[in-house]
């Protein structure tokens, strides 16, 4: 059974009816604040990206300009001792190797002379 009533405001049963204006001016307003969370929410988004690259390009530099930790420099100075010691050796095999070929060269000159005995 429908009552009508002359008025749509009236009162039914005890309830008032909310007015349809008051309803959209109530979901207009939620709607703003809706509108209004996500654009913080978009703003803060765009502020943390650009936080996150600034970030990266810190560490990257970080990492490419930190400083040596002691046993890092402790690594570095005994490869370079002993690339200094290696390249020593390799000039003393020159020279004895030079040795050997000169010294080589004098006993065959010996036994050339010992076997060919000059007579002046």
């Amino acid at each position: 059974m429908k009552i009508l009533t002359k008025n749509k405001y009236e009162e039914l049963f005890g309830l008032a009816k909310i007015p349809d204006e008051e309803i959209i001016r109530f979901l207009n307003i939620e709607l703003g604040k809706a509108k209004a969370y996500v654009i913080e929410l978009e703003e803060k988004i765009k502020k943390s990206k650009i936080e996150t690259k600034k970030l990266k390009a810190e560490i990257q530099q970080l990492k490419s300009t930190r400083e040596l930790t002691s046993a890092e420099i402790k690594v570095i100075k005994q490869d370079q001792i002993f690339n200094e010691y290696r390249s020593k050796i390799d000039q003393l095999e020159k020279i004895i190797s030079k040795q050997r070929q000169e010294i080589s060269f004098y006993i065959i000159k010996l036994e050339n002379l010992q076997n060919n005995p000059r007579s002046d």
